[in-house]
């Protein structure tokens, strides 16, 4: 089993992305932590487990921004980089 360098989470039900960060990461000594539930992503964020970088995309029972609110009251998290994915919404009066 390879050891990598760099670990990222990404919490979200988009799997093509998620495949697609795999892939591209993987090439950068970087290995993908995939989460498409909020209850499991919260369980990995309150262990010790090291991320270098976090992506939280919206979830059918929460948001990024509540992931990373919850993200920021770790002791552990205080300092990593959180980044919040959202697809575009098109406007349907357009």
């Amino acid at each position: 089993m390879p050891i990598y360098r760099y670990k990222v989470l990404y919490v979200g039900t988009n799997h093509a992305l998620a495949a697609w960060l795999k892939t591209a990461l993987a090439a950068r000594d970087c290995f993908l932590d995939y989460c498409p539930a909020a209850w499991l992503a919260r369980s990995l964020l309150e262990h010790d487990i090291y991320y270098s970088l976090c992506l939280f995309d919206e979830l059918p029972d929460a948001t990024g921004a509540e992931l990373a609110a919850f993200t920021r009251t770790l002791a552990n998290r205080q300092s990593v980089p959180l980044i919040l994915v959202k697809a575009l919404i098109k406007d349907e009066a357009a």
